[in-house]
């Protein structure tokens, strides 16, 4: 069996402890989605990596999800070498979830060897304003059934619960998100005069992480730049009127903007239109998000990756409901964890 043990050894009167370590034929040895520019859809790169120095193995790979199973790809792997193994994702509809296991089987010796790696992929574009100049041209990405939080009823479409929708665009200058909730009721009564309480109400919140793709510091802190990256997370709610909004930052890693205050530099549209003969309502969020407001004093570019969560906040009074929700990626409920963002690409 792979892994390390401890041998012992006697040399005269004494015993001598040795570690030994039993390697895998062949390893998975990095798992990643890639998204060149120049392509329309994403790539899920598998590296597989010999570990003998014999023999060239026929390499199995799958994927299994809950629905089905893809055909099994051989690849020939030489020894002492690595090759990688390509999926196209352009099936996936982006902002669904897709958490799937993925295979890769061979034989060695006369006996059969089966890795395993669990995977959880969920892809979210941002277009460029000059490619898609209305938001019609965009089309809109249902994240209802992401990993909602606590229990929906969603059985009556007619008048669901909750459920959500996302597009997103950019330019040099700002980040623009428009987010469509569909619920029975809305409820949002702090955001005047509380904002700070206004996720406990229907509501959104919004997180980034402007070094996704940067690692981790440990040392790195003091009240800015904590473990080296550049964190934020938002708060949107609607005003008692029927146009306009609050965003209120809760955590910021950043001094220079600094966290627990509303940000008026962000621009907030809040619309909300009830249904007719108790078909439940629908409001949409239209929020503008200078690059400036994240820290970023240089305009971001198509290619780079940002971390990016993104919550439905939900009460119902007249149906005595608590908070509820839907989400895209976690890291903002339950534990406030930016390593839980997923990758918003702007393309």
């Amino acid at each position: 069996m792979p892994g390390s043990y401890l041998l012992l050894t006697k040399k005269g009167d004494r015993w001598q402890p040795r570690t030994i370590t039993v390697q895998r034929p062949f390893d998975i040895t990095s798992t990643q989605v890639n998204w060149p520019l120049k392509e329309d859809f994403p790539t899920f790169r598998v590296t597989l990596t010999s570990q003998i120095d014999v023999d060239t193995l026929p390499i199995q790979v799958s994927f299994k999800t809950k629905q089905s199973q893809s055909a099994p790809t051989v690849y020939q792997l030489p020894p002492r070498t690595t090759r990688e193994a390509r999926f196209d994702l352009k099936d996936i509809p982006f902002g669904e979830r897709l958490q799937s296991t993925l295979y890769a089987k061979s034989k060695w010796k006369g006996k059969a060897i089966l890795l395993e790696d669990p995977l959880d992929v969920t892809v979210v574009p941002a277009y460029r304003t000059s490619q898609v100049k209305t938001w019609d041209q965009i089309p809109a990405m249902d994240f209802t059934n992401w990993k909602p939080l606590r229990v929906l009823d969603n059985a009556n479409q007619a008048q669901p619960d909750c459920m959500a929708e996302l597009k997103c665009r950019y330019d040099a200058n700002t980040l623009e998100l428009a987010v469509r909730v569909r619920d029975d009721e809305h409820h949002q009564t702090k955001a005047e005069n509380d904002p700070n309480r206004m996720w406990a109400e229907d509501s959104l919140q919004i997180a980034f992480d402007m070094d996704f793709d940067k690692p981790w510091v440990a040392g790195v802190g003091g009240g800015d730049l904590f473990g080296g990256h550049r964190v934020f997370e938002f708060t949107i709610g609607k005003n008692t009127d029927q146009s306009t909004g609050v965003a209120f930052r809760h955590t910021s890693y950043l001094k220079k903007l600094p966290a627990n205050m509303i940000e008026p530099a962000i621009k907030v549209r809040v619309t909300r239109s009830e249904g007719t003969s108790g078909g439940g309502g629908v409001t949409d969020y239209r929020i503008v998000i200078p690059w400036k407001i994240l820290g970023v004093d240089e305009a971001m570019t198509p290619g780079q990756r940002i971390g990016f969560s993104l919550l439905v906040n939900d009460v119902d009074p007249a149906a005595k409901r608590k908070r509820h929700g839907v989400r895209l990626f976690a890291g903002i409920a339950q534990s406030k964890d930016p390593k839980q963002y997923g990758p918003l690409w702007l393309r």
